[in-house]
C-alpha cells in the first residue's frame, strides 16, 4: 500500500495505491484517516475523515454501490454457478459499466460540481475508454463535461484526463499533437517539467 500527497492540492488530496489501483482521500493536514476494504479493485474500499470532500466522495460512493451491487452480485453468482455461462457475464458486465457510468454521471449533474467529482470523472471516462467495452457512454462523459463542468476546473489535470479518454477517436497522442506539460518528481521528491 503506498499513500502519497499531492502537494499543489495543499496536502488535503491523498492516493492511496494497493495492487494496480487507487482511492482518493481526503483529509486535514493532522486527520486521522481510516481505511477499510478488502480485495481488489481498492477504489471500493471506504476512507473516512473530517474533510468535507470525503463526505461528498463517501455519498457518491454509497449512491454508485446501491446502483451496481446487485448486478454485481448476479454476476458473483453467474462465476459460481456449475455450468459458468461466459455471455450471461459478459452482458451482466456490460449492464454493470455501462449503469455505473450513466448513474454516476447522473448523481454528479445536480449537485455542485468539486474537486472529487473531477477526480471521479476521470476515473469514469478511463474505465470506459480502457475496458473491453471501449467508448461506452464516451458521448455521454464528453456532454457532461461541456454542460456541467465549471471553467474553473477547466484546466484541472483530471477533466484533461477525462476529456482525453472520452474524445472522439483513440484518445491517444499523434505525431504533431501538442504533448501536455506534465510535472513529476524524482525519488529525491525534486520537482521536473516534462518539457525540460
Amino acid at each position: 500500500v503506498y499513500l502519497d500527497s499531492d502537494d499543489s492540492k495543499a496536502n488535503e488530496d491523498y492516493l492511496l495505491t494497493a495492487g494496480g489501483t487507487r482511492i482518493h482521500i481526503y483529509a486535514n493536514h493532522g486527520d486521522t484517516v481510516k481505511v477499510t476494504g478488502n480485495g481488489f479493485p481498492c477504489y471500493r474500499w471506504r476512507a473516512e475523515s473530517h474533510h468535507p470532500l470525503q463526505k461528498v466522495l463517501n455519498d457518491y460512493r454509497n449512491f454508485e454501490n446501491s446502483i451496481t451491487d446487485p448486478i454485481s452480485k448476479k454476476i458473483r453468482e453467474a462465476y459460481e454457478a456449475d455450468n459458468v455461462d461466459d455471455e450471461l457475464i459478459d452482458r451482466l458486465e456490460i449492464m454493470r459499466d455501462s449503469t455505473d457510468i450513466a448513474s454516476s454521471l447522473d448523481y454528479m449533474k445536480d449537485k455542485e460540481f468539486n474537486s472529487a467529482f473531477a477526480s471521479e470523472l476521470m476515473g469514469i471516462a478511463i474505465e470506459s475508454y480502457t475496458s473491453k467495452r471501449k467508448g461506452i457512454l464516451s458521448d455521454k462523459i464528453s456532454d457532461f463535461i461541456k454542460e456541467k463542468v465549471p471553467d474553473s476546473y477547466k484546466d484541472d489535470e483530471y477533466i484533461w484526463e477525462a476529456k482525453r479518454y472520452s474524445a472522439s477517436g483513440d484518445g491517444k497522442l499523434h505525431v504533431g499533437d501538442k504533448m501536455p506539460d506534465y510535472t513529476l518528481y524524482d525519488r529525491d521528491g525534486k520537482e521536473h517539467k516534462l518539457s525540460e
